[in-house]
C-alpha cells in the first residue's frame, strides 16, 4: 500500500564503480507496472545518489511507468566525484501503492556509441 513519502519504499541497487566530477552519466532500467491494465500510468522519482546521508543526488529524474516493459533513462553530468561503492540507484516507490517489475540497472559513464 502507498506510504506517506516517496522514499518510504524503494528499489535500490548499488553501483560498484567510482564517479568523477564531470562524468557524463546515463542510467537505464527496464520497468513496468505489474498489471494487465493497458491504461495504467505512474511516475516515480529515480535517482543515482549517495548511499548514505545526506543522500546527495548525482543524477535524478522521473521514471514514467506503464503496463509495458520499457526502458527508463535518466542522464546528467556529475557535479562532484564519488568513491567506488558509495553510490546507488534508487527508484522511490512509496507513493505508488502497487508492485512493479524491474530489470537489472545499467550505469553508463562517458558512453560514446561506436562509429557505424
Amino acid at each position: 500500500s502507498a506510504r506517506a513519502n516517496h522514499w518510504d519504499i524503494g528499489a535500490v541497487a548499488p553501483v560498484s564503480g567510482s564517479i568523477a566530477k564531470g562524468d557524463k552519466l546515463q542510467v537505464i532500467v527496464w520497468a513496468r507496472l505489474d498489471t494487465d491494465d493497458a491504461k495504467a500510468r505512474a511516475s516515480v522519482p529515480m535517482l543515482l545518489q549517495l548511499g548514505t546521508p545526506p543522500y546527495t543526488a548525482v543524477v535524478s529524474g522521473q521514471a514514467a511507468l506503464t503496463s509495458r516493459l520499457e526502458p527508463v533513462v535518466i542522464a546528467g553530468v556529475a557535479t562532484e566525484g564519488f568513491a567506488a561503492g558509495t553510490v546507488n540507484l534508487a527508484l522511490q516507490l512509496g507513493l505508488l501503492g502497487r508492485p512493479v517489475v524491474l530489470s537489472a540497472p545499467y550505469v553508463l559513464k562517458n558512453y560514446k556509441p561506436a562509429a557505424q
